[in-house]
């Protein structure tokens, strides 16, 4: 076991006519421990209104329609990559969240 912790970001994408990113909006989600066992924390953005969670494949394993601003303690069963899109107003961020078991 290595004593380093991995930290990813949330890449914000801000959905508008000229598709740019919005740089203000960098407070971006923090998803903790990644790699995981499949318990991880993910810290949201004042604007998350919903989180999904979907394999490589592309189908969604979980939607969650968030009410308050709280760190949130997510679990996925089975090992793999994953990636959370979390989207409130006009942005969209994702991460990708690796289960290891």
């Amino acid at each position: 076991m290595s004593d380093s912790a991995v930290f990813y970001r949330c890449i914000p994408y801000t959905l508008s006519s000229a598709a740019e990113i919005n740089n203000t909006a960098y407070e971006s989600a923090l998803a903790f421990p990644n790699p995981t066992s499949g318990r991880f924390t993910l810290i949201l953005p004042d604007d998350t209104k919903q989180i999904e969670i979907v394999d490589v494949v592309g189908q969604t394993i979980q939607k969650v329609t968030v009410s308050n601003k709280e760190p949130l303690d997510m679990y996925l069963e089975n090992k793999g990559v994953y990636f959370v899109r979390l989207s409130g107003g006009t942005s969209i961020r994702f991460a990708k969240i690796v289960v290891t078991n």
